[in-house]
């Protein structure tokens, strides 16, 4: 590549709507950059950059299209200080329950899933804790997913002061867990992610690029 002060984008830096264009703080000052769509010539914005900008060494360019390729040019006035490519994550679809501008509330994820309809996608904020404070049966099939969050890059924690379970006789089609951090309250003891109590149906137990820790294990089936 042409020699760059451009930060190589890491998948932290990208949402479905926006990107994180960082860059090393050296040489001139940065002033602006270009944004073009992939074929490198139809510009899409022209982005100046702010005293704040070029003091915190990155802009959060936002209204960008999911699943989409740009290009892009970082200037120090009329001179490019190097370039490359930010490509958008593809936007979720579904049914979407967002919860990340609710904060302050722990137990917002436990009060909120009795009334969320099955095939639900629950999307938590990065860096916040949601506690399960007491044992939650599950009915429906639900999807749970740390949303995009340029400026977060940690995952959304589910504390489990107790085991979920199955409800009787319910058939669910699946329970997945994307990109978020599992706990325990108890260490290593006795606790599960999941433990199953009761007779019914559950198609898929899913973990997705997931962390987990204190707990004897993660699914148990009695």
């Amino acid at each position: 590549k042409f020699p760059t002060i451009l930060n190589s984008p890491t998948i932290n830096d990208f949402s479905d709507a926006a990107v994180k264009v960082s860059w090393q703080t050296r040489g001139a000052a940065v002033t602006s950059f270009k944004m073009y769509q992939a074929d490198k010539t139809t510009l899409v914005k022209q982005v100046t950059l702010t005293a704040t900008d070029v003091t915190n060494g990155y802009r959060i360019v936002s209204g960008l299209q999911g699943s989409t390729t740009y290009y892009i040019e970082l200037y120090s006035d009329t001179k490019l200080r190097g370039y490359d490519v930010y490509t958008t994550k593809a936007p979720l679809s579904g049914i979407l329950v967002d919860l990340r501008e609710i904060v302050g509330r722990p137990d917002v994820l436990l009060d909120t899933l009795p009334v969320v309809p099955s095939g639900s996608t629950i999307i938590l904020k990065r860096g916040q804790t949601y506690n399960m404070s007491s044992t939650y049966a599950v009915d429906k099939t639900l999807t749970f997913v740390s949303g995009n969050d340029l400026l977060n890059p940690n995952q959304a924690v589910i504390n489990l002061a107790s085991n979920l379970d199955l409800a009787s006789g319910a058939t669910v089609d699946s329970l997945v867990f994307r990109n978020v951090k599992l706990t325990s309250t108890d260490g290593y003891s006795s606790k599960y992610v999941m433990n199953i109590s009761q007779a019914g149906t559950l198609g898929t137990f899913r973990l997705d690029a997931c962390t987990a820790s204190q707990f004897r294990g993660l699914l148990r089936i009695k």
